[in-house]
């Protein structure tokens, strides 16, 4: 019997797994300005991924223009208050809190958007979007240096109070109830009740 030559079976190549694209904050604006997604929808950038950001109740339309009315009058031009504006923290994040207590600006920023060095404080008005302001936006928003963040809560009707901003979110949580005072570490004497606050 002849000699015969073994067949060498080729191992496929292993499958690439797909990796989604990440978005800069330079890309997500040529594409708001162009047009790209469609009137009326409001999307974020969050660590390069764009993110619908669900319609507003009346829960939460309500509370973003109670705190925004509080905190204007009563800090007056100490700082700007922008209620849903973009806030570019990095490379691939640009999100819009529901309010931003910013470093006062006489030409109200018409010419750029603050950063986080001129950032004193985040707000985010929580009905149903709890839980990714908890982790994803915390985490976002600590690493930017944001010296405070403030969930409100709204259906548990408490202020979860966020300080020291580290790389992975934030060294301190304090919750605030009805009945309690809180203050931003920025202005120590202008004071709030958490009632007045949600009503």
């Amino acid at each position: 019997m002849g000699d015969m030559a073994l067949a060498v079976t080729e191992q496929p190549a292993p499958l690439a797994e797909p990796v989604p694209h990440v978005f800069t904050v330079g890309e997500f604006d040529d594409m708001c300005e162009a047009g790209i997604f469609a009137p009326g929808v409001r999307v974020e950038l969050v660590d390069g991924v764009v993110i619908d950001v669900p319609p507003s109740n009346p829960p939460h339309s309500g509370n973003i223009a109670a705190f925004d009315h509080v905190f204007k009058h009563r800090l007056g031009t100490r700082a700007g208050v922008r209620p849903q504006l973009s806030l570019p923290l990095s490379e691939i994040s640009e999100p819009e809190p529901d309010l931003a207590i910013v470093r006062w600006d006489e030409n109200f920023y018409r010419d750029r958007h603050p950063g986080p060095d001129e950032t004193f404080a985040v707000v985010e008005v929580s009905y149903s979007s709890l839980a990714f302001d908890r982790k994803t936006k915390k985490r976002v928003y600590g690493a930017a240096g944001i010296p405070e963040y403030w969930i409100v809560d709204v259906r548990g009707e408490r202020i979860e109070i966020h300080r020291r901003p580290h790389a992975l979110g934030y060294n301190e949580m304090h919750v605030a109830e009805r009945g309690d005072a809180i203050t931003f570490v920025a202005f120590p004497d202008v004071p709030f009740t958490v009632d007045e606050l949600l009503g």
